[in-house]
């Protein structure tokens, strides 16, 4: 494997620093299946890697198929009812973790590899998987797809962390799983390591290297000479 030379590493988050999308989309099967509505699992299955808007229009739409909702039942939606019933099913951010990564973050560290954090994600739900993991120190940007206009394939949340990190492109790497957060990564000038994952029907297309684990990173990347 050939390796790259650089001072910045920009991972995702869901999928890869954390297995959270199938759990995600368990949870939303799960309360669906309470109230009566069984989602299918191409419906549910091609969220992943998408938006947290995407997610909320999909959660609307499903909940406006039911029959006998009251008009502010109707408008409201689903929302404050889904954290609910959530925070009654939550499992341990620890057990999400993928194996691995705070080691892997604490290497790249020592080796002088500077790290950040550019996730569609909204800022409470990193809170709620970096912070019990004590992972967050690792980070020097961390950045939630909800502070811009469009999240990913638009490329800007990379361009705005290269520019926190006063990084070039050609000297960064971006880990990625999902293909908008490839297409992404690629729009922003990025070269691409893709955690290999094969639930979700992602082609992972333009991505240079795969990783089966994160601490594979490691055979990757090195410092670039100062």
């Amino acid at each position: 494997m050939q390796r790259k030379r650089v001072s910045a590493v920009i991972f995702d988050m869901d999928g890869v620093l954390f297995d959270t999308e199938a759990y995600y989309q368990q949870l939303v099967h799960d309360f669906y299946a309470e109230l009566g509505l069984e989602l299918p699992r191409e419906e549910l299955w091609r969220l992943p890697g998408r938006s947290a808007q995407v997610y909320q229009e999909a959660m609307m739409g499903w909940w406006k198929s039911f029959e006998g909702l009251s008009d502010e039942e109707r408008r409201s939606g689903p929302f404050e009812r889904f954290d609910s019933w959530c925070d009654e099913h939550e499992v341990p951010a620890e057990y999400l973790l993928n194996p691995g990564v705070p080691e892997t973050l604490a290497e790249l560290r020592r080796k002088g590899i500077v790290l950040a954090l550019a996730t569609s994600s909204p800022a409470s739900d990193i809170s709620s998987l970096i912070d019990p993991t004590d992972i967050r120190r690792f980070f020097s940007v961390i950045v939630s797809g909800e502070d811009f206009s469009e999240s990913k394939p638009n490329p800007e949340i990379y361009l705005h962390v290269l520019h926190e990190l006063e990084a070039d492109a050609s000297d960064a790497i971006a880990v990625e799983d999902s293909d908008t957060g490839i297409a992404a990564a690629l729009a922003a000038n990025l070269a691409v390591a893709a955690k290999r994952e094969r639930r979700f029907g992602f082609t992972q297309r333009g991505a240079t290297w795969f990783v089966d684990k994160i601490p594979e990173l490691l055979d990757v990347v090195e410092p670039k000479a100062s």
